[in-house]
């Protein structure tokens, strides 16, 4: 009798830990996970969020503006203008709301333009001393690098975010990848400027034959040579690294790897030196 009233016991002390637990890790993980809301092509918008960071949902109305040729919006929190911007040429807004946790909401906001490049693109969080949004990342615009395409925020943690981004480069077509940026101090900082890339045109599995001989190298530097691939060589695409507001490639042959960079789009058009089979931009 007295193993079994000691079994009961040990079972009763279990379940308790397993409830005390449970109470304090699930609001926790809950909050690293963080969240996102997204409005996409909109010209004026009113959402209800918090964004001052005290717990309670804001009044956020975003408004486009036009006046003789020069598009701009206007951000106000809470019925007081915190934020007013001025770009050229743009047809209307992405807004996205990030939730990381108490004290780190963020306002997203994309410019798109023709073709649905980014005009603008760049994340804001609240002031509270001075009722301001103040922006704490500038992602890549046609204005600020090479076109990029979408930059969205497409997932929050408690202390990074992801964005993604797509380009065409005439000698690949349609590339896609994910960055990732810290918050620290403050501010967004990108964590590598070199991932993982996937084709989204004619490439399978990111292969592409070659058309016309081209030379990769060690680096982006563009000094070292590591490989030649020549006509009907089979090359697989692996990585972008985007430095100086210019993009490049890397791509592997038989266990070799090189980077070249991309973009060229007068040495595409003007001189025909395609690289691969089946990318025809001009076409």
């Amino acid at each position: 009798m007295k193993t079994k009233r000691m079994i009961r016991k040990l079972i009763r002390v279990f379940l308790c830990l397993t409830a005390v637990f449970a109470m304090y890790s699930l609001p926790v993980q809950a909050a690293k996970q963080g969240k996102i809301n997204s409005w996409r092509q909109v010209k004026n918008l009113t959402f209800s969020k918090d964004v001052t960071g005290d717990g309670k949902s804001d009044t956020v109305k975003v408004k486009m503006k036009r006046s003789k040729g020069t598009d701009g919006f206007t951000v106000s929190v809470n019925g007081k203008q915190a934020l007013s911007k001025q770009a050229l040429y743009f047809n209307d807004l992405t807004v996205q709301y990030l939730y990381m946790a108490k004290n780190k909401e963020f306002i997203q906001i994309i410019a798109n333009g023709d073709s649905s490049t980014n005009v603008l693109n760049e994340i804001y969080r609240y002031d509270k001393k001075t009722k301001k949004l103040v922006r704490v990342l500038e992602l890549p615009s046609e204005k600020k690098s090479f076109a990029c395409y979408d930059g969205r925020v497409v997932s929050v943690s408690g202390s990074e975010i992801k964005v993604q981004q797509s380009y065409q480069p005439p000698e690949t077509g349609w590339i896609d990848w994910k960055f990732t940026y810290t918050y620290k101090n403050g501010k967004f900082k990108l964590k590598s400027n070199t991932a993982a890339v996937k084709s989204s045109y004619l490439a399978k599995k990111n292969s592409f034959r070659v058309a016309n001989s081209v030379s990769f190298y060690t680096s982006t530097n563009l000094k070292k040579k590591a490989f030649t691939a020549k006509r009907n060589d089979v090359l697989t695409l692996t990585k972008i690294k985007v430095s100086g507001g210019k993009a490049y490639l890397q791509f592997k042959k038989n266990g070799k790897t090189g980077w070249q960079k991309v973009g060229n789009y007068s040495n595409y058009f003007y001189q025909n030196r395609r690289w691969f089979y089946g990318i025809n931009l001009a076409s």
